[in-house]
């Protein structure tokens, strides 16, 4: 079997020539989400594994026909290349290698024979899909897999009591069908650890090179425990994405959340409507425009996905815009109308001066100082001073609100 090991240290060689490029790729292969409203979180789709454990055959050549005995329980381990496409599905890409020996004491027989495997799996989440909205979802995964591959295997068939051999086989290929459950823990943001046990159904009946009538394929397990490191930039995996946001963007709950945001944009633009009055208006009519949107999306069952993720946009749109009016200073443009050291009321102002203007009194440096309008841009307020001049006051001046101080302008 030297030849075997030899060949075997050659594909090990290889496979870490070829996965070495995608995992310094991967962490450029992080997807959006469709859950925009969660600042655009990103998941990361690739992993990678490995495992060891015991590996026992179910062949013609075998003490037990389901518990194993003591001499037929040998080593294997296993690397894996994971794709999460989705919380729920996952890609394989597996390389098993091992050893397997079966007795059998009553027909003086025995057999060992080196494993080594290549394969591709799909792996589906059992309680992700049946229960998306569970909390446990968040750090425990139970699975179920299924693929194809090939095997290549070496034989040694002898005298149990003697360790004559009897026959052997040289390197053989043939397909492999591996299947089986598993579960897998989240310990951290960039390790799970896990448990699998699957079958390996053979299509020979030659791997302990012994025929008996009504056998036709050899099956063998391997079950281990092994380690999952998560690849990519940030520590968000797919595989552990709340099936409820990526899956399912019609949630009864997200959409409420959506509603919330569009309650709380409206308490801010209220807060903010006295500085930035030629802004809100705008903003008013798109956040109704959301308020809309959220209550037809309710009701709608098809293109969900679509108008979800448009109203979520505009809705980070209005927040980002409301960020940099809460962020800006508290600089204005306006038109004094005049200024007195008594202290008139608004209409008291009006009524001496002969206009209705729309005013406000600000008290700088000892002086109440009535003004008209608040504007972004100066052209808005000379606009505004030759309409005051139009009512006969026509010592009305544009100035500029800035740092708690009227300066003309």
């Amino acid at each position: 079997m030297d030849n075997f090991r030899s060949i075997s240290a050659s594909v090990a060689i290889l496979l870490a020539l070829l996965f070495t490029p995608a995992l310094g790729l991967a962490g450029d292969d992080a997807d959006t989400a469709p859950d925009i409203l969660d600042e655009e979180l990103t998941y990361n789709r690739f992993s990678f594994g490995f495992s060891g454990g015991l590996m026992t055959p179910f062949t013609d050549v075998k003490e037990n026909e389901i518990l194993p005995h003591s001499d037929e329980m040998a080593w294997g381990g296993e690397f894996r290349l994971n794709y999460h496409m989705s919380p729920l599905f996952t890609l394989q890409a597996n390389f098993l290698y091992g050893q397997l020996t079966g007795v059998d004491q009553e027909e003086n027989l025995r057999f060992d024979s080196d494993i080594m495997e290549f394969g591709l799996n799909a792996r589906i989440s059992v309680n992700k899909l049946f229960a998306p909205h569970r909390s446990s979802n968040e750090w425990f995964n139970f699975y179920a897999m299924l693929g194809a591959g090939i095997v290549g295997y070496e034989t040694e068939l002898m005298e149990y009591s003697s360790g004559n051999i009897l026959n052997t086989q040289d390197l053989s290929h043939h397909l492999v069908i591996p299947f089986g459950l598993g579960m897998n823990f989240r310990v951290s943001d960039r390790i799970d650890i896990g448990l699998e046990s699957s079958m390996r159904y053979i299509n020979s009946d030659r791997l302990d090179l012994t025929e008996v009538v009504g056998s036709s394929r050899d099956l063998y397990n391997y079950t281990g425990i092994g380690i999952t490191i998560r690849l990519g930039r940030n520590t968000r995996s797919m595989d552990w994405a709340p099936p409820s946001q990526v899956l399912y963007p019609g949630d009864p709950s997200r959409l409420e959340r959506l509603a919330e945001r569009a309650r709380s944009n409206e308490q801010k633009i209220s807060a903010l409507e006295q500085k930035h009055d030629e802004d809100i208006a705008s903003l008013r009519e798109e956040v109704a425009s959301v308020t809309d949107g959220q209550a037809e999306l309710g009701q709608r069952t098809t293109e969900v996905f679509g108008a979800f993720e448009d109203l979520s946009r505009q809705v980070i749109m209005i927040e980002n815009r409301l960020d940099e009016l809460e962020r800006e200073p508290d600089t204005f443009y306006s038109v004094q109308v005049m200024a007195l050291k008594e202290d008139l009321s608004i209409e008291e102002a009006q009524k001496y001066l002969g206009i209705n203007t729309q005013m406000e009194k600000l008290h700088i440096n000892g002086w109440y100082k009535y003004i008209s309008g608040r504007y972004h841009n100066l052209e808005d307020a000379i606009l505004q001073m030759q309409r005051i001049w139009g009512q006969g006051v026509r010592d009305a001046f544009v100035v500029k609100y800035e740092d708690g101080v009227l300066r003309p302008r």
